[in-house]
């Protein structure tokens, strides 16, 4: 019982404050699908804190709510100044390995995001879509 007291208050303190103002709401973010839900929170959690204003979660779930892929949502982010990576794998992977739950992730994280430079996901089952470019 300890145990998961522990671990419990350790994941909070280890998440970033910004995403806890933006999870318990029910804006347009809590409408997004759990997979949706990731990308926008790993964008989220990728801007910098530079000169621009950073997006709120609700804001980037409006933006795919209009029917905007992705990939353009990363780009006009990218334009604004609020995002330094060089693809939205990368922002992917790093939220995946930031958020890390167990071994295990790693080989799915390396075939969802299109695979890593480290050799965790060479295992042969990151050819699908998306994967080994």
């Amino acid at each position: 019982m300890k145990a998961v007291v522990i671990g419990a208050v350790v994941a909070l303190a280890l998440a970033p404050v910004g995403a806890w103002a933006q999870t318990t709401g029910t804006g347009v973010f809590a409408q997004l699908p759990p997979a949706e839900q990731k990308i926008a929170r790993a964008l989220f959690e990728a801007q910098s804190t530079g000169a621009s204003t950073p997006l709120t979660l609700d804001e980037i779930a409006a933006k795919k709510q209009s029917r905007q892929g992705w990939g353009e949502i990363f780009r006009q982010m990218k334009t604004q100044g609020l995002l330094t990576q060089k693809n939205l794998g990368q922002v992917v992977n790093t939220f995946e390995r930031q958020h890390n739950e167990g071994p295990g992730a790693t080989v799915r994280r390396g075939s969802a995001a299109g695979g890593t430079k480290s050799g965790a996901a060479s295992s042969g089952h990151g050819a699908g879509p998306g994967g080994g470019r």
